[in-house]
């Protein structure tokens, strides 16, 4: 993922959403990676939305990032996951 870095400002609350099937074990994927970037990452702050038939499930958080390398890493490792079905 390039970063145009005269868009980027940092430190900064950076909101993310992520999405994925309902049948796995996203949340706990989904927090292990981020907290390879994030190491105070409290859990409990997603918002959990299930898909209108509950084959799909989304979390939204808010980070606070603090260098470009985070948003890299987090993108980076989140396309590796075969649980995610695409993150914002």
């Amino acid at each position: 993922m390039a970063l145009n870095d005269s868009l980027w400002e940092f430190p900064v609350h950076y909101p993310m959403k992520v999405m994925g099937r309902a049948d796995g074990a996203l949340k706990e994927r989904l927090t292990e990676i981020i907290l390879r970037y994030v190491a105070d990452f409290d859990a409990s702050t997603y918002q959990v939305r299930p898909s209108s038939k509950g084959k799909y499930v989304s979390f939204s958080t808010t980070l606070y990032l603090t260098e470009k390398s985070q948003v890299e890493g987090l993108y980076a490792d989140l396309n590796d996951c075969e649980d995610v079905l695409w993150a914002l």
